[in-house]
């Protein structure tokens, strides 16, 4: 969750500046971490809406229980939404924030606590 009085856009503005830093220019950047389970479906959409301003070709975030949710939200099916499930879930891609999983990546949940914009 976003601490009380940080906007959308100062979330975004950080972020870039610190994708910019790390120079992720034409890079396709999937933000993951425990962080990803505490943002809104606004929040998401508006850091990877700026994907030109922090100059990767593209933001996204995993399928993970805030995708579902929008597809409820936006009128899917139940049948529909639990075909999108399976297949990320089979793949092991669906990202269940409750299992531990291990990579290499740039965990934007580190930054942002670390400079007090989430908690």
């Amino acid at each position: 969750m976003v601490r009380n009085g940080v906007t959308a856009t100062d979330l975004v503005l950080t972020v870039t500046q610190i994708l910019r830093k790390h120079g992720v220019v034409e890079e396709f950047m999937e933000f993951y971490g425990d962080g990803m389970s505490k943002l809104s479906l606004a929040d998401r959409a508006i850091i990877e809406n700026m994907s030109p301003k922090y100059e990767a070709t593209m933001g996204f975030f995993p399928v993970d229980h805030v995708t579902l949710k929008y597809l409820k939200l936006t009128g899917r099916s139940d049948d529909t939404v639990a075909m999108i499930e399976a297949y990320p879930r089979a793949n092991k891609m669906f990202v269940d924030y409750d299992e531990v999983r291990f990579c290499i990546i740039l965990m934007l949940q580190q930054i942002l606590s670390s400079i007090g914009l989430l908690f």
